[in-house]
């Protein structure tokens, strides 16, 4: 499980879902009452990552785009490209982009949340 620091946008990875149990960051040492690790999506758009970490997803990262089977007009396929290929692609033709930051492809149904 992913989780990053609002506060100094550091991301924590743990094993299982056992949480940071500390009153504060580990890294920026936050205290607030109200401190919390927020958890990140398994998969998230390049436009949620910039929110989150206020840096754009680079034109030569990887990402995984979803379209319509050009043999088959029913079935979607999930491909795995260079932001700048699927971006090009997006202009002539709707398609969903996520940051490729898993190495498998997101289940069929995935919808942005």
């Amino acid at each position: 499980m992913r989780f990053y620091c609002k506060s100094c946008k550091t991301e924590f990875n743990f094993k299982d879902s056992t949480m940071w149990e500390d009153d504060n960051c580990p890294c920026c040492g936050n205290d607030d009452p109200s401190y919390e690790l927020i958890p990140i999506p398994d998969y998230e758009t390049p436009e949620q990552y910039e929110k989150r970490t206020g840096k754009k997803w680079p034109e030569n990262a990887l990402v995984w785009y979803r379209y319509k089977d050009q043999q088959d007009f029913e079935e979607w396929i999930w491909v795995l490209s260079r932001k700048l290929v699927a971006d090009a692609r997006n202009s002539r033709e709707k398609l969903y982009i996520l940051c490729a930051q898993s190495p498998e492809p997101p289940p069929n149904d995935w919808r942005p949340s």
